[in-house]
């Protein structure tokens, strides 16, 4: 049973890595690099603070934050607790 599953699965894999064409790879990697989001977060930042001022809006800042580094905290958790190596590995 396990066997048939792990071998949907790569198959599966398999089949949506071939569904990609290579003009779209400039793209994907500009669109996931991290630098080309700084001028969102930056509008974002301003965003912010304009809408509930320098106390609140720090304190915005700062729950976000924490919320991204308990997210990012967690994943690594649960992915290093269950150990499967993720697709693009």
């Amino acid at each position: 049973m396990l066997d048939s599953i792990l071998q949907i699965d790569t198959d599966l894999l398999i089949f949506l890595n071939n569904l990609g064409n290579e003009h779209w790879d400039s793209f994907w990697l500009a669109l996931t690099n991290q630098f080309n989001w700084s001028p969102l977060f930056v509008y974002l930042l301003i965003v912010i603070f304009k809408k509930f001022g320098w106390k609140n809006g720090l304190l915005m800042v700062l729950f976000l934050v924490v919320l991204v580094a308990f997210s990012d905290q967690f994943t690594n958790l649960i992915k290093n607790t269950f150990g499967r190596s993720r697709p693009c590995n």
